[in-house]
C-alpha cells in the first residue's frame, strides 16, 4: 500500500517555488533587530565564559570545605575511601543494610 503512494509522490519533480522576497522593512526597525541579535550573541558568549570559569574553579579548588570535612577526606585524596563514605553493615556486609 505504501509503495504505490511513494511512487505517485516522487514520479515527477515538484514545481518551482513562486515566492518573492519581502522588503527588509524600515531602517530603524532593522537596526533594532540587528542590535537585539548582537546582544543575544554577547549574552551567549558571556554564559559560555562564565560556565568555563566555574568549571575551571570547580576542577581546581574545593567550593565547600565543610563538605570535604563531612566526607572525612582531603581535597586531593590519594586513594578511594569507600569504607569511610559507605560503611557496610557488620552482619550482612552490604552497605546500608540494617540501618
Amino acid at each position: 500500500m505504501l509503495f504505490p503512494m511513494f511512487v505517485l509522490a516522487v514520479r515527477r519533480a515538484p514545481a518551482r517555488p513562486r515566492w518573492t522576497l519581502a522588503a527588509e522593512g524600515p531602517e530603524p526597525q532593522r537596526r533594532r533587530a540587528l542590535l537585539g541579535r548582537l546582544l543575544m550573541i554577547v549574552t551567549g558568549f558571556g554564559l559560555f565564559v562564565g560556565g568555563a570559569a566555574v568549571s575551571v574553579v570547580g576542577l581546581t579548588h574545593v567550593f565547600v570545605p565543610s563538605a570535604v570535612a563531612f566526607l572525612r577526606t582531603t581535597p586531593t585524596p590519594s586513594k578511594p575511601r569507600a569504607a569511610t563514605c559507605c560503611p557496610s553493615s557488620p552482619t550482612t556486609g552490604r552497605a546500608g543494610a540494617g540501618h
